[in-house]
């Protein structure tokens, strides 16, 4: 009898903190769907900001094409440089996107056994590879794009007017010309030309990583209501 109880109170046991495990695992899913899904929101933000700044250079590039709208090319430069259009930054800023980390931070430090779901986890593993792509996507076109841009626009025009009058609308900003030569008018054709299409890649990797947030949220909903 004392065997059969001490067997008995060891299976209860056992299977209560099962149980609170499993409950410990849908608080945890649960909290990382509403992370996914402020994620999802941030992401929408980034492509919209990057698909923007492909529409601005998109609408200035054929003025290079012409040598009677060149100084309409180059003159459009200056004032987008400075251009805050949509709430999304200005053209030589890049987007950025930062996931909200708190519940997966928890997860990587011991917790993420408690999810039992091998859907969820391998729709979690590609998100983080697909987000340390993206970021470091970013950083290099940061690196190679965007600020050599903002270095470009800094050699090419005197921003004294806007350090003294930063509050104004940018488009009464008077334009005065640093260094207007052909081979920084050629650099600029070239930059803008290979920051469109860096910002269109950028787009193909969210998009990607807006897939496997979709994926991710659907398993997790299963999960959470299974």
């Amino acid at each position: 009898m004392l065997f059969t109880a001490v067997t008995l109170g060891f299976f209860v046991e056992n299977i209560r903190e099962h149980y609170i495990e499993d409950q410990r695992g849908i608080t945890y899913a649960t909290r990382l769907a509403e992370d996914i899904k402020e994620d999802s929101a941030r992401l929408d933000r980034v492509y919209k900001s990057a698909e923007e700044k492909v529409k601005l250079i998109s609408s200035i590039a054929h003025l290079a094409e012409n040598e009677s709208t060149l100084k309409q090319f180059v003159d459009s430069f200056y004032y987008f440089n400075f251009w805050n259009y949509n709430s999304y930054g200005h053209v030589s800023n890049l987007p950025r996107f930062y996931r909200v980390e708190e519940t997966i931070e928890e997860l990587k430090a011991g917790n993420l056994r408690l999810i039992k779901s091998d859907s969820v986890i391998s729709n979690l593993t590609a998100y983080s590879r697909r987000y340390n792509i993206l970021n470091q996507t970013i950083d290099d076109y940061w690196q190679e794009r965007a600020m050599g841009l903002s270095l470009l626009h800094n050699e090419m025009f005197d921003k004294t007017y806007y350090y003294l009058h930063y509050k104004d609308h940018p488009r009464t900003f008077p334009i005065v010309y640093r260094a207007l030569t052909k081979e920084n008018i050629y650099k600029l054709k070239t930059e803008l030309l290979a920051y469109r299409i860096n910002m269109e890649s950028l787009n193909l990797n969210i998009r990607s990583l807006q897939l496997i947030n979709q994926r991710l949220s659907k398993n997790l909903e299963l999960y959470i209501n299974q």
